[in-house]
């Protein structure tokens, strides 16, 4: 059994947009995306649902801040 770490990838490509918490725009980003050439979207101001949850498709990890959970606080 090989128990080498796989090579580093030459590049990161990272999308990082601006959603304004809009349903509609995190959407057309998340169905854009293609996983094959972006290793990371960054959804800035990401739609939160009632519970402050985001979405995502079956192919991206969402990954909140620590305090998520317990800072409901919006920065403006």
């Amino acid at each position: 059994m090989n128990r080498q770490a796989p090579a580093s990838p030459e590049k990161l490509c990272i999308w990082q947009q601006n959603v304004w918490k809009s349903d509609i725009a995190q959407a057309a980003m998340l169905n854009t995306a293609c996983p094959e050439d972006w290793d990371m979207l960054a959804i800035q101001e990401p739609y939160l649902d009632h519970l402050g949850n985001t979405k995502a498709s079956s192919y991206w990890r969402v990954v909140y801040p620590r305090d998520h959970c317990h800072d409901r606080s919006s920065r403006s």
